[in-house]
């Protein structure tokens, strides 16, 4: 679907991305699942990545796609 709007849209300058967030460590799963030494371990076997992702990480990405110096990134999920 990013790609179709995208072809669309680009027509006029405009893009469509989508952010596909992984396993992101954030307040409420901790409150969840207490051990999160466990689920670190868990998570970390399917990832490239040895290492939980943070909000942070997620707004910098969107940040930049939102930014002029994406101004050329179309149709593709991050």
């Amino acid at each position: 679907m990013t790609r179709v709007v995208a072809r669309g849209g680009g027509v006029d300058g405009n893009t469509c991305n989508a952010v596909r967030a992984g396993a992101i460590q954030t307040a409420s799963e901790v409150g969840l699942f207490p051990d999160q030494a466990a689920v670190t371990s868990s998570l970390d076997e399917a990832q490239s990545v040895k290492r939980r992702g943070a909000p942070g990480d997620i707004a910098s990405m969107v940040a930049h796609l939102a930014s002029e110096a994406s101004s050329f990134v179309t149709g593709q999920t991050i």
